[in-house]
C-alpha cells in the first residue's frame, strides 16, 4: 500500500517532523541521543516521549 502524500505532507520537513507529538521537548535532549535517532522520525518521537515535560528545574528552552 502506498501513502499518497497530499497538502502540507508534500512538503518533506512537514512530513518528517509536522506529526511528532510534543516535538518542542526535543530541546531537552541530549545532543548524542539526538545524533542516534539518525532522523528516523519514530525514533525521534520515542525520544520525545521519554522526555516530555524536560527536567523539573527548567521551564523553556531558554532557561536550559
Amino acid at each position: 500500500m502506498r501513502i499518497r502524500r497530499m497538502g502540507k505532507d508534500l512538503d518533506d520537513l512537514y512530513w518528517t517532523f509536522g506529526k511528532i507529538h510534543g516535538l518542542e521537548n526535543i530541546a531537552f535532549a541530549e545532543e548524542a541521543d539526538l545524533k542516534a535517532t539518525n532522523g528516523d522520525p519514530i525514533a525521534l518521537q520515542l525520544l520525545v516521549n521519554r522526555l516530555e515535560g524536560g527536567k523539573a528545574s527548567e521551564t523553556s528552552f531558554e532557561e536550559l
